[in-house]
């Protein structure tokens, strides 16, 4: 049976239910749980360029190596490993991998210039973090006694550290947390990280968008998650701070895979857009933008046209896309301009317009004389044909697939094929719990599966 399959954050918005701890103040729970899970198209992140003047932006994006960004590692007792991901879970990201509970591995941008250092101050920043976690070792996990991190981001301007920490709980949840204290007492030399937290149900399988936000009036910041703010009042960490500008790290016994890692302040800045793809041929539909420094008048343009736009918060504006505007497979540049600032637009987000989704309509798993078997049953939820269908990877825990490669020739639309993958004993014991990875391709998309499976 299959205990908590989901589908992906971008895909549509998932459950947030959390609690307080410390000073700050619980804002905003809403939207639903799902327990299907969905193959989906790549979706392609926001990719820096030159921001307006008056503005900076600096980060990461995508699957571009940290080096060629202008960072820097920084390693303490280190035993990890470092590269690019093509396609995990429909992202392109550099995953940090740690090995033990003890070690550390970072990514530094460095102090920033005075110029940018003038303007966070003058205008405040928002660090912006796209990631996935997950545990590297089954003990790193959080407790509200021992608040693991496995992997996160923060800024440090020399006086305060603004940061964003990621654990799991034994449910497999995120926790987001906001430390005001850290330390290395965990188990095995762990980092522990003490403030308040917020736990996001049934979110641990995906990426999310978490947004810090720093009021420069007020010198306290709020925390969005996927573009819901959930928390406020943050006053930062002021124990470890070295000015060391941006950093994102994973560590102890943490893996995080980064899609965007984002320090701006001034003109627009997109985080996210909900849904991050319609198929070709979908009717009209609601884009919403999450982000940043968005104000009330200004335009979501597609392809450079504007598009009808209403202004919900500084962090989120919604837009009406025409079925003429989705019509054609391809992609579409999404940006936010300000009309009241000489038209300052933001980075351009690639909106994904795939031929066709695929999803799973049902999925079983069994024993069999030599392991498990699992089958899944795909449907074809889109408008056109997909073709060229491959299941090129399986895991089930540490093991692979013995039927692998899965052909299928084509499913046309509303219309389902089974697929029954295969795998040794060694996948895990019964009645444990096994993470479920599937990998693949069609036509004009990409095939990303994660799951947890109770083995039978």
């Amino acid at each position: 049976m299959t205990s908590s399959t989901r589908i992906a954050p971008w895909a549509a918005t998932a459950t947030l239910d959390g609690a307080t701890t410390g000073s700050l103040a619980l804002k905003t729970k809403q939207g639903r749980e799902h327990s299907f899970a969905r193959f989906l198209a790549p979706l392609a992140m926001a990719a820096l360029c030159a921001p307006a003047a008056g503005a900076f932006t600096i980060g990461h994006v995508d699957a571009n190596d940290p080096a060629t960004e202008g960072f820097h590692t920084n390693t303490y007792q280190n035993d990890s490993t470092e590269g690019p991901i093509a396609n995990d879970l429909g992202h392109a990201v550099w995953s940090i991998k740690n090995l033990d509970t003890a070690s550390q591995f970072s990514y530094q941008s460095g102090a920033l210039t005075a110029a940018q250092s003038a303007d966070a101050a003058k205008n405040g920043v928002t660090l912006t973090l796209v990631a996935r976690v997950l545990p590297g070792v089954s003990s790193a996990r959080y407790t509200a006694s021992q608040p693991i991190t496995l992997a996160g981001a923060f800024y440090d301007n020399g006086s305060v550290r603004w940061e964003i920490d990621l654990g799991l709980n034994a449910q497999n949840d995120v926790v987001v947390i906001l430390p005001t204290s850290i330390n290395d007492s965990g188990p095995g030399g762990s980092i522990l990280a003490f403030g308040a937290s917020y736990t996001l149900k049934g979110l641990g399988d995906g990426y999310n968008t978490y947004q810090l936000t720093v009021d420069p009036k007020t010198s306290l910041a709020s925390l969005y998650v996927n573009g819901v703010e959930v928390l406020e009042k943050y006053t930062g960490e002021t124990a470890f701070v070295k000015n060391a500008g941006l950093t994102f790290d994973a560590f102890s016994g943490g893996q995080g895979s980064f899609s965007l890692v984002q320090l701006s302040t001034g003109s627009p800045t997109i985080s996210s857009l909900q849904p991050g793809s319609v198929d070709a041929g979908s009717p009209a539909f609601t884009l919403t933008v999450n982000g940043s420094n968005f104000a009330n008048g200004d335009s979501v343009d597609w392809n450079g046209v504007p598009l009808a736009t209403t202004f919900v918060s500084a962090s989120k504006l919604t837009a009406k896309v025409s079925a003429a505007e989705a019509a054609s497979a391809g992609s579409a540049a999404v940006t936010v301009v300000d009309t009241a600032a000489e038209n300052a637009a933001s980075t351009p987000a690639l909106f994904s317009l795939p031929l066709t989704s695929l999803v799973v309509a049902t999925q079983t798993i069994k024993t069999i004389s030599s392991g498990y078997s699992i089958t899944l049953t795909l449907k074809n939820s889109g408008f056109d044909t997909a073709t060229g269908i491959t299941l090129s990877g399986a895991y089930l825990g540490t093991a692979t697939s013995t039927s692998l490669p899965v052909d299928i020739a084509s499913i046309a639309p509303n219309s389902t094929k089974s697929v029954t993958l295969n795998f040794p004993s060694s996948a895990g014991e019964a009645g444990g719990q096994e993470y479920l990875s599937i990998f693949g391709s069609y036509a004009g998309g990409g095939i990303a599966l994660t799951s947890v499976e109770t083995l039978p």
